[in-house]
């Protein structure tokens, strides 16, 4: 064995000792819960899936009904604001534990001129905040409320992770799908030149550390993933299978980003962006490597996403 191999494979069990942990909580189904839910899994689809174009449709709706000249310029207000960046309380306008401080809506408003009675039409957001809510209420139509309660639990109960999310999902009878772009021959080389490149980044992939592991234990992070063939090597495209499922909820980077999709489609929440920016609720196709031609989900300067996990729907 070459030294470098004997070097990675120290890495990897450090890394292990590190990064992987149990998920808090006991989460379980019955046979019939599973049984219902398989049952009207695609009721349940398309309602999460109609829930997150409703999302769409009310954001550019209110962004473009409420604009003004400020500095010799037109900006429009967003109707969601990022819950990292704003807050409507004066008493969570500081966090003293971090040392770090949330915007006053009412500050920003009046900083750009728009009436303050606005503040009550807005609302708080996160990219793992809208997977949430559109599930919700797509349980909630399917007459599911308790079984999603059990599961909306279990994802606060670990810190709101969007691999916890999943997870709960999988219990439930979804499937769990691993995505990268690379094909099988190209995906260790190119993983290693992006953990190169994140190491010094808050948003981290761990791209070669990943796919080691699931392939020797079918595990990533804490999660059980169902497949690793059927979303990999789509390249610069969206992965087809997509095609055909009217909702589902990936994640990237372990879980660091949470992005809910229907059909190719992918629509994000960016939690640290401004209110007057119109991509605050972004809309975009799932090609994470076509982002110059706007795929997604949306890169920023530290933060690349270049794999992590997909649920589906059972039936999907």
């Amino acid at each position: 064995m070459k030294n470098s191999q004997i070097l990675l494979l120290v890495a990897l069990s450090i890394f292990s000792l590190n990064l992987y942990a149990d998920f808090k909580g006991e989460l379980n189904f019955t046979a019939l819960e599973k049984l219902i839910h398989k049952q009207r899994s695609q009721e349940l689809a398309f309602s999460a899936a109609n829930c997150l174009q409703d999302y769409k449709r009310e954001h550019l709706e209110f962004y473009n009904s409420h604009c003004r000249r400020y500095r010799g310029s037109r900006i429009c207000l967003s109707k969601f604001y990022g819950d990292q960046r704003y807050t409507k309380s004066q008493l969570q306008s500081v966090d003293t534990e971090n040392n770090s401080g949330l915007t006053l809506l009412s500050d920003e408003l009046r900083r750009y001129g728009f009436s303050l009675k606005l503040i009550d039409q807005m609302e708080s957001m996160s990219c793992v905040g809208m997977a949430l809510k559109c599930l919700e209420r797509a349980f909630i139509e399917t007459d599911q409320e308790q079984v999603w309660r059990r599961i909306k639990s279990y994802t606060k109960i670990n810190a709101v992770d969007g691999n916890a999310l999943q997870e709960g999902l999988r219990r439930l009878g979804w499937r769990v799908l691993y995505w990268n772009p690379s094909s099988r021959e190209d995906l260790l080389s190119n993983a290693r030149l992006w953990d190169e490149e994140e190491k010094e980044w808050r948003s981290k992939g761990y791209h070669a550390y990943r796919w080691i592991i699931m392939n020797r234990k079918g595990t990533y992070y804490n999660n059980i993933v169902d497949d690793w063939n059927e979303l990999l090597g789509f390249g610069s495209g969206t992965p087809t299978p997509l095609n055909s499922i009217p909702f589902w909820v990936g994640t990237a980077h372990t879980g660091f980003h949470v992005f809910p999709g229907t059909f190719e489609q992918v629509i994000e929440a960016h939690s640290l962006r401004s209110i007057i920016d119109p991509s605050i609720l972004e809309f975009s196709y799932f090609a994470p490597m076509d982002q110059n031609r706007g795929g997604g989900p949306r890169w920023f300067s530290r933060g690349k996403y270049r794999s992590g996990l997909i649920a589906v729907p059972p039936g999907y």
